[in-house]
């Protein structure tokens, strides 16, 4: 028999839009991790209901840990285990999901439009946001990702067991792909279009 968890969301909350997007685990560039929404009070908490369910299926030994974000009114999580998905945050509607076929211990961030994560194999996949699944570009690292990529300072830095791996906006920008950054991130680089910070 398959078990369930699910993914809850009050009732009371407001439609999301921009402003109020959560595209990463510290919610904003300085990892504050505070929300600037005011409807969930201590006079209302008591009061709240779930508004939806999202399924998600758990087998022994496997979880999710990751920080469900919410860009333009689409929550981006992981299932347990290895697969992303998207949902509609008002309603809980499925939009898509991606297997990456390894457990994804890190949390997705959202850049300039694309959802970025890594997988324990060392897969690094790049998907659109949005409400149809596009596969931007997956690759292999070579080991094991078990973090959340991180923009800091106009570079997005990836970790694996063995490397750290900083991608600058700058020297993508001038065309210049310093011999430093390996051949699959070049690739990355020229696919993706990526615009930091």
């Amino acid at each position: 028999m398959n078990r369930f968890r699910y993914l809850f969301l009050a009732a009371a909350a407001l439609p999301l839009c921009a402003q109020n997007d959560w595209p990463g685990w510290g919610h904003d560039g300085s990892n504050q991790r505070h929300s600037p929404l005011k409807q969930i009070t201590a006079a209302n908490v008591s009061k709240l209901a779930p508004a939806w369910q999202y399924p998600m299926k758990i087998e022994p030994y496997k979880l999710s840990q990751s920080t469900p974000l919410v860009v333009n009114g689409v929550i981006y999580s992981i299932a347990p285990w290895s697969v992303v998905f998207a949902v509609d945050a008002k309603t809980g509607k499925a939009y898509w999901t991606h297997d990456m076929l390894a457990a994804i211990w890190g949390s997705p961030i959202v850049i300039d439009g694309k959802v970025y994560l890594g997988d324990e194999d060392g897969d690094v996949a790049v998907l659109a946001t949005g409400r149809t699944k596009k596969v931007l570009f997956e690759t292999n690292l070579g080991s094991s990702i078990y973090s959340t990529p991180v923009p800091a300072n106009g570079s997005m830095f990836i970790v694996n067991r063995n490397q750290l791996i900083a991608i600058g906006r700058r020297e993508f920008r001038n065309g210049l792909l310093p011999a430093s950054i390996p051949s699959f991130m070049h690739n990355l680089l020229k696919r993706v279009n990526i615009h930091l910070g």
